[in-house]
């Protein structure tokens, strides 16, 4: 079981991971537009990426709404309950 506490920090170093992207350099704010490594492959890996680590499944709703760093956040911490 994760901690509530180390979730953001494990889900950034997911997120740094597959779009090779220093944690300190991700917002919120962040698209594909501006993440040069944000293809769909790459979002497909993060998906299953999250969904392995966290034993949650996205729906295809949710994985077509994940347009930006902060939209995965709160898909995340919604799926987590």
């Amino acid at each position: 079981m994760h901690d509530s506490q180390n979730v953001a920090d494990e889900l950034d170093e997911i997120i740094a991971d597959i779009f090779d992207i220093r944690v300190g350099k991700l917002r919120d704010e962040m698209t594909h537009e501006d993440i040069e490594q944000w293809d769909s492959i790459n979002h497909l890996k993060l998906i299953t990426a999250i969904e392995d680590e966290y034993d949650i499944e996205f729906s295809m709703a949710d994985v077509q709404a994940i347009d930006s760093i902060g939209k995965l956040r709160e898909i995340v911490a919604r799926l987590r309950g």
